[in-house]
């Protein structure tokens, strides 16, 4: 069946009546803007826009669709089936109890790219994405990049690129191909070819939320050409027109971002396919041409009217350092009786309404009944697209076939086995066996995260890393790191220019003041940038809900680990981007310095308490605080084989070694310590009271007696280990003191361990809320009021962190202990 016969308008009635007619089957959902998304839609998959594979949701050289504003998932789902990933079933059952089609795209989904629903999360995610694919693209157009079996295969390799370059630049003289025959190392032409897009649509709510403003900003910064965000500008939200909260200029606002903008009308299929055809013309171009500019050169935009310029899809009108947003001046529900109302938003059309369209455009009593005519012509979509990606799979085998066994950290295997979640590989062995080398010494936790991630970043390059502004206080920045913002300075170098033409005038209160007249912002930058995809390290800006958002995207592209970090109390502003982590299960690393009221003077604003109960509440996410170096490197063992992500929670101040913690390969959840006898003769010289029993980790066991079990038992985390230690030497009880890795790993072994070391009375430790620890302990000992200004020491003994307050403590409670079981 030839597709440019079918009634394309008639096609798209049909799949808008669908939509209807599954949400009305529902009797849930959000009809109205995914009706007005379908001609868009049908643009994207039918007329051949998105590369993608049918048989292999995950199929590496897959352009990416985002759908950030969730609740339009019906759309999506549609045609998901029509590709052939979900059932019919799944379809008709849609938002029911056990179906794979929630009410929300979740990214178990098969080809949903990730899990979105809190408006905007899926723009970060986009960005995301697509700095891992810019990013992959670079490894792989790198020939130094490549592990050849043997090395007169080079020559094999050039004849590939050679066999490209013509193909490519069919249009050039031969010539021109002949002279990119050079040396493997300089050769312009990747072995594999990686030239996918990133796709993300998003509507008047997403716009709206603080975090699209991080991720446009980085977007456009970053210089994300690869990006192209579709706004279904409709001006409804729930309450209504979005004049009721907003009155915004959208296309300044993007021209501030330093974006391509273009505009077209939703329902217009061919604009909108000359745009993104255009647009991808650019993106497709760069994976064969050595020098873009050389191909596609960018118009004087002076010279082009502001109204011909965003309706303008030749690809030479489109920048090769810039994203593109494609508005789409769309009306929500169009052509029913709702058109343009509010209701549509979030509720079923009703049956009235439905029949009614059905009417008007002469659609048969189609309830959810898919027509064969639109099966039939996806059957041609999908099968030209397997095609395509076939014989990208054989790229793959050839480059194998000729001795590429590797490129970097990826095994090209991979690449061929269908569904594959993570490509990279990491030798947590190597890793775990470097880790063992480590001396523990009095240092920060922080600065022991320092010191890991190098030792780790030595042995693989799988990771993306990067903080939201606090490079020199998270220390994550470590010698393996190369930033992909790289700064060019100018003549004047970082010396501070007021390039703004000023005068002075007095105001109506007779006061002088100074205004500036032709300001040239551009030239307010000191420092200009350019950007290298080679590089592994990210300066996010302050913004730590986009980096949360943008990480998850790295992590579900499958390509890079992300590590990330900032203050722990800052994780909050960010933190549905780590709660959606934890619901996708992305193998995501957040590393959370500062992370107690021992960060000082800054105050209660930046000390946390009640996050860390946050954290431990959350399902999915692993939440460690280690107690020193040995504990550091046993968390991030942990957190390399840990299939969701991890929080690891560190200290701004230096704290003693324990000289009794490990590193653990494979379950880091607690260490046994310390342990003191029971004093009983006050005759003893104050060295013999002390007699601290030095233990092999969670043994029981001193030159082979067994010990009794300890009258007291502390659990303690971080800083407060040591603490712990110090407390204890002043009881005359017998104590075992347990850091506590990580709570939830502890607690999923709480039945089996209970009895074997939680014996006796038992306290928490930890300078953060007591929330949670009554699971655990008799007397749980924290903060439960928000923290104060001041040096760290001080704080830490204005609420009783200090030894001799802590026995006290403790001491008190265990009298209170002893009488309540008498």
């Amino acid at each position: 069946m030839n597709i440019n016969t079918i009634n394309e308008e008639e096609i798209i009635k049909r799949l808008q009546t669908l939509i209807h007619e599954l949400v009305e089957n529902a009797q849930s959902g959000h009809p109205g803007s995914a009706h007005s998304l379908v001609p868009l839609f049908y643009t994207l998959y039918a007329k051949n826009i998105l590369q993608f594979d049918c048989k292999n949701s995950r199929y590496p050289n897959r352009d990416l669709l985002i759908l950030s504003n969730g609740h339009t998932c019906i759309i999506l789902y549609l045609f998901l089936h029509l590709q052939g990933f979900i059932s019919y079933t799944d379809l008709v059952d849609f938002r029911k109890l056990g179906s794979n089609t929630p009410g929300h795209p979740e990214n178990e989904t098969k080809g949903v790219e990730c899990c979105t629903g809190p408006l905007g999360q899926g723009l970060a995610n986009a960005v995301g994405f697509s700095l891992s694919s810019k990013k992959l693209k670079a490894t792989f157009d790198n020939i130094e990049n490549y592990t050849f079996d043997k090395k007169d295969n080079i020559d094999q390799i050039n004849e590939i690129n050679l066999f490209n370059s013509k193909e490519k630049m069919n249009n050039e003289d031969s010539s021109v191909a002949e002279n990119n025959k050079l040396d493997c190392i300089k050769s312009p032409f990747p072995v594999i070819k990686l030239d996918n897009a990133v796709f993300c649509i998003f509507g008047d709510g997403c716009y709206q939320e603080g975090i699209s403003h991080e991720a446009f900003s980085f977007a456009g910064h970053y210089q994300l050409n690869n990006l192209i965000f579709i706004y279904d500008f409709n001006c409804i939200s729930i309450d209504g027109s979005i004049s009721l909260s907003m009155s915004d200029n959208v296309v300044k606002r993007f021209e501030a971002y330093n974006f391509d903008i273009r505009i077209c009308d939703a329902n217009d299929c061919t604009t909108i396919e000359k745009i993104l055809k255009g647009k991808l013309k650019t993106i497709r171009a760069v994976s064969y041409i050595n020098n873009p500019n050389d191909s596609f050169i960018e118009k004087d935009k002076q010279e082009i009217s502001s109204s011909n310029l965003y309706r303008n899809f030749e690809p030479s009108s489109f920048s090769m350092k810039k994203p593109l947003v494609l508005i789409l001046q769309s009306k929500i529900a169009d052509g029913t009786l709702l058109e343009g109302s509010a209701k549509t938003h979030g509720a079923p059309l009703g049956r009235a309404v439905i029949d009614d369209f059905k009417n008007k455009n002469n659609i048969a009593d189609q309830k959810l009944e898919i027509p064969q005519e639109i099966y039939g012509m996806f059957e041609n979509v999908n099968q030209l697209n397997s095609n395509k990606a076939s014989f990208w799979y054989k790229s793959v085998e050839n480059s194998m076939n000729l001795g590429v066994k590797k490129v970097k950290n990826f095994y090209l295997k991979k690449f061929l086995i269908p569904e594959t979640k993570y490509f990279y590989t990491i030798d947590s062995d190597e890793v775990f066996d470097s880790f063992l080398k480590y001396k523990n010494t009095k240092n920060s936790t922080r600065k022991e995260m320092h010191n890991a991630l190098e030792e780790f970043m030595s042995i693989d390059d799988s990771c993306i890393i990067g903080s939201a502004d606090l490079t020199p206080s998270c220390l994550t920045k470590n010698k393996y790191c190369y930033d992909i913002i790289e700064i060019e300075k100018n003549d004047e170098g970082a010396v501070y220019k007021d390039h703004s033409n000023t005068k002075k005038h007095k105001n109506d209160a007779g006061k002088e003041s100074i205004i500036c007249k032709n300001f040239d912002f551009d030239k307010m930058y000191k420092e200009k940038h350019t950007v290298n995809f080679q590089g592994n390290h990210i300066h996010y800006g302050i913004r730590e809900h986009a980096m949360f958002g943008i990480t998850n995207g790295i992590s579900l592209h499958g390509f890079f680990l992300p590590i990330s970090s900032t203050f722990l109390n800052f994780i909050t502003y960010g933190w549905h981007g780590i709660r959606l982590s934890a619901l996708s299960h992305t193998r995501n690393i957040f590393i959370a310095t500062h992370d107690s009221i021992t960060l000082g003077e800054d105050g209660p604003t930046h000390q946390p308490i009640e996050v860390l109960s946050l954290l431990r509440s959350t399902p999915n996410l692993i939440t460690f605080r280690p107690c020193d170096g040995n504990e550091v490197r046993s968390a991030i063992n942990f957190a390399l084989q840990n299939d969701g992500p991890t929080v690891i929670c560190l200290t701004r101040l230096d704290i003693q070694p324990i000289e009794t913690t490990s590193i653990e390969k494979y379950l880091s959840a607690y260490n046994i310590v310390f342990k003191k006898h029971k004093l009983t003769d006050n005759n003893l010289s104050s060295k013999d009271k002390l007699k601290i029993t030095k233990i092999d980790h969670r043994s029981d066991v001193e030159d082979g007696s067994k010990l009794q079990k300890p009258e007291i038992t502390i659990l303690a985390t971080g800083s407060e280990v040591s603490l712990a230690i110090e407390a204890s030497k002043l009881l005359p009880q017998s104590v075992q003191i347990i850091s506590i890795n990580s709570l939830e790993l502890f607690d999923k072994n709480y039945k089996q361990i209970k009895n074997g070391i939680l014996s006796g009375f038992v306290v928490s430790l930890e300078a953060a809320s007591t929330f949670g620890w009554y699971k655990y302990a008799h007397l749980p000992i924290g903060i439960d009021i928000f923290g104060k200004s001041g040096k760290s020491a001080d704080v830490y003994k204005f609420f009783g962190f200090d030894p001799s307050t802590i026995a006290y403590k403790i001491s008190d409670s265990f009298i209170e202990y002893l009488a309540r079981k008498e």
